[in-house]
């Protein structure tokens, strides 16, 4: 079903209204993957800045996860979250004075 503009939210009004006044939307930023090993991240709107694993927090939905599955006495692992890969846009929200980002979701 589409959303006409009245009714749409953008991820910086949802955190608003989860978060209360502790969250700004100045602190929620989007970014694009451009290196995996090690991962860093460019700001959208700065591409001076580059963060790297040491300022990044990466939710599990967003790494790699394999799980085991066996049918017919057959046991095989299938993948059920990808890794960030270069070139995926980013949801950010700053933390700690800027120092730290979590990465909310791929856009």
């Amino acid at each position: 079903m589409a959303q006409d503009e009245s009714t749409s939210t953008s991820i910086s009004e949802l955190i608003k209204q989860i978060a209360g006044n502790s969250v700004s939307t100045s602190d929620v930023y989007e970014g694009k993957v451009t290196g995996v090993s090690p991962l860093k991240i460019t700001l959208v709107n700065d591409e001076k800045i580059v963060l790297s694993s040491v300022n990044l927090v990466v939710p599990e939905h967003l790494r790699k996860k394999s799980s085991p599955v066996t049918f017919d006495g057959v046991t095989k692992y299938v993948t059920i979250f990808e890794d960030l890969k270069v070139g995926d846009k980013v949801y950010l929200l700053t933390y700690n004075s800027g120092k730290k980002y979590f990465v909310l979701d791929r856009i």
